[in-house]
C-alpha cells in the first residue's frame, strides 16, 4: 500500500463532493467486488489507508457458479450502470469500473 492508493480515494471523494472524513464518519461506503483481490484490492488498500469505514461486499463464487451472477449483473444497484465490478458507493453516489474509481 502506498500514497497513490490514498490519492486515488481522495480523488474519488472529491468527485462526489465529499471529504474522506465525512464519508468515513458516516460509515456508508460500500465496495462491491467478487471474492478475490483482483481489481478491487487497490481500492480496499486506499480505503484502509484513509481509515475509512466501509463495507466490503463480496459476490461469492457460489453466486457465480450457480448462474445467479447473470441476474445480479443486470441490477444496476449491484453492478453499477455498466454491469461490472468493482463498484464503490456511498449515500446515493455510485461509481463503477476500476479506472473510473481511480480518477
Amino acid at each position: 500500500r502506498n500514497s497513490s492508493s490514498s490519492k486515488m480515494l481522495r480523488s474519488c471523494m472529491r468527485v462526489a463532493g465529499r471529504s474522506m472524513s465525512t464519508a468515513a464518519s458516516e460509515g456508508k461506503v460500500v465496495l462491491r467486488y467478487f471474492e478475490s483481490r483482483g481489481r478491487a484490492q487497490a481500492i480496499r488498500y486506499a480505503l484502509v489507508d484513509a481509515n475509512a469505514s466501509f463495507k466490503d461486499d463480496r459476490i461469492s463464487m457460489q453466486n457465480i457458479m450457480s448462474g445467479n451472477w447473470f441476474n445480479m449483473k443486470n441490477n444496476a444497484s449491484i453492478s453499477g450502470l455498466w454491469g461490472s465490478l468493482p463498484v464503490l458507493e456511498w449515500d446515493n453516489f455510485q461509481i463503477s469500473q476500476t479506472e473510473a474509481i481511480a480518477m
